[in-house]
């Protein structure tokens, strides 16, 4: 996982410095706007990337273009929040605005991971009640255990039923799993795409700041 995003880190890593020296030509909420809008075009790359036989180096180009987008967004969005206040006050203003930053992330969490194992789960139960392999005797018990287990399967586990399966059977519990797991994978991106389109959105009504150096010391005044 650390090999595959790889690509994200070093890019945030060299966009990140630039986006200080592009808020001296733009405004900070245009380089806001430009790394959402990558981020975006990044996700929906990244989402189209996911297959059934997808290898990391498929991940380069969306995980790249993802780093950059970030990269962007971070340069600028906490000079920019903090700009609003007197210098006297930056202290308590980084306070609130990182733990909202925490409280984002986690709410993000918790609601991408939720559309990831809630589809799933569907998705694994579909999968076994549709097959033609999986024998009808065996599906309800099957699809209600194999269920139970999502998170084990969208980490790769090895999927465990109390029922004797023949090896077609097993190779088509394999097969749903790992189809599930694409399937979800792309449903929570699609989510993710959603909240990063009205983050750019939002984004359009940020303070048009030519200079934050220039605001902070207006807001000290």
């Amino acid at each position: 996982t650390g090999y595959a995003m790889l690509p994200l880190s070093i890019s945030m890593l060299i966009v990140a410095p630039l986006g200080g020296a592009l808020s001296q030509k733009f405004m900070p909420k245009r380089l806001i706007q430009t790394g959402l809008g990558i981020n975006v075009i990044a996700l929906i790359l990244l989402r189209q990337s996911i297959g059934l036989t997808t290898e990391v180096t498929d991940l380069i180009l969306p995980l790249t273009l993802y780093g950059a987008g970030m990269g962007l967004v971070m340069s600028q969005i906490s000079n920019m929040t903090l700009s609003a206040v007197p210098p006297n006050e930056a202290g308590e203003a980084s306070g609130v605005n990182n733990t909202l930053r925490q409280v984002g992330s986690s709410l993000g969490s918790a609601i991408i991971g939720s559309v990831l194992v809630a589809t799933l789960t569907t998705s694994l139960a579909k999968g076994i009640q549709d097959s033609p392999v999986i024998l009808p005797a065996n599906k309800t018990i099957v699809s209600q255990e194999v269920s139970a287990q999502a998170s084990a399967v969208e980490f790769g586990g090895a999927v465990k039923t109390s029922t004797v399966l023949t090896e077609p059977e097993q190779a088509e519990i394999k097969r749903v799993a790992n189809t599930s797991t694409i399937n979800a994978n792309r449903t929570a991106l699609l989510f993710t795409v959603g909240f990063t389109l009205l983050a750019f959105l939002a984004a359009s009504q940020l303070p048009k700041i030519r200079n934050v150096e220039q605001h902070k010391g207006a807001a000290a005044h």
